[in-house]
């Protein structure tokens, strides 16, 4: 029962059709191009996904290397 709901709600979810509609134009991709084609789209969930959970070294390397020195001295 619940996995029927799940699947239900899926079904309706914006993320989900929007990724769905995509297949098509996926799909029309050259064979040799797909994997880059993949590898990009992952960098782009990448990069997306970081600026809303971004990791404490990446914050780090954003600002100047004397950043860190100049605020903790002030």
């Amino acid at each position: 029962m619940r996995e029927e709901r799940k699947k239900a709600e899926d079904k309706d979810d914006e993320d989900t059709l929007f990724l769905l509609s995509l297949v098509s134009s996926f799909k029309n991709i050259p064979r040799e191009f797909k994997l880059d084609a993949k590898a990009k789209f992952i960098g782009l969930l990448k990069k997306y996904h970081n600026l809303i959970t971004p990791r404490s070294c990446s914050v780090v390397q954003r600002f100047p290397t004397n950043y860190l020195h100049q605020n903790l001295s002030d």
